[in-house]
């Protein structure tokens, strides 16, 4: 498995443009030649616990300094909110929805995805398919588990508290380095299988392959997996922890 040295949110928006054109030609049979242009939309999806929304913004020309919104729709997951194909598909759904209503959205200038803090998935780096079933932002690794399954996110709190510092947002049991070590222990991560969190797997399916490998986690999801926002790099403790449960710090990237 690998994390990843997560980006700012400007990075991270700035990576997905690559990708879009792709994306809407795809929605929309749009010829790939269309360029981005000054007056772009902007769009954002926020996934949340209830639903997904779309909002669409573009430069006022009015009011030289600033932006409107010119779209916005939201709808109710279509299935269980945990199921990372239902997010596809209210953000697919969503999008066509914008195309409709605004007749085109052949010049976007960047697409911006928000989703749960917390919530993550496993996944194959190579065919991006799902490997291990999203665990929500409100999955507790203990309370929500299967009785059968509990010993596993016993250790794998046990190894928090070992490794992870006094009061440090990564020891919750609702973080996203609980549900990491407790799929760890549950059975050993594939080399192939990489953590993604929401927000992280939907700009990943939204982009081109070919540049699908840019896309980084934002600072604010992997706070709660033990990055150090201070220093701008993950910690030798978690480092430690994570050779402690059998996956490489070689695979940890700090560059």
């Amino acid at each position: 498995t690998v994390l990843v040295t997560p980006c700012s949110l400007q990075q991270q928006t700035t990576n997905m443009v690559k990708g879009i054109l792709r994306f809407s030609q795809l929605l929309l049979g749009m010829s790939a030649a269309k360029s981005l242009t000054n007056n772009g939309y902007f769009v954002g999806f926020d996934l949340g616990t209830s639903g997904a929304r779309i909002s669409v913004i573009e430069p006022d020309n009015v009011y030289h300094d600033g932006y409107r919104e010119v779209y916005a729709k939201g709808i109710q997951w279509n299935g269980d909110y945990d199921n990372a194909e239902a997010w596809i598909d209210a953000v697919n759904s969503l999008f066509q929805s914008a195309c409709e209503g605004l007749g085109s959205l052949a010049c976007i200038r960047s697409i911006c995805v928000s989703g749960t803090s917390a919530s993550c998935l496993l996944v194959n780096r190579e065919t991006r398919q799902v490997t291990r079933k999203a665990r929500m932002y409100n999955y507790d690794v203990i309370a929500s588990a299967d009785e059968n399954k509990k010993h596993h996110a016993e250790e794998a709190l046990k190894m928090l508290e070992e490794y992870a510092p006094l009061k440090h947002t990564a020891r919750a049991r609702t973080g996203s380095l609980a549900k990491l070590l407790t799929w760890a222990k549950e059975s050993a991560l594939a080399d192939n299988e990489i953590l993604c969190h929401q927000s992280d797997f939907v700009s990943m399916r939204l982009m081109d392959e070919s540049v699908v490998s840019s896309v980084k986690s934002d600072w604010h999801n992997c706070l709660k997996l033990g990055y150090d926002v201070r220093e701008k790099k993950w910690p030798d403790w978690l480092k430690r922890c994570l050779e402690d449960i059998g996956i490489s710090s070689s695979n940890v990237d700090n560059d």
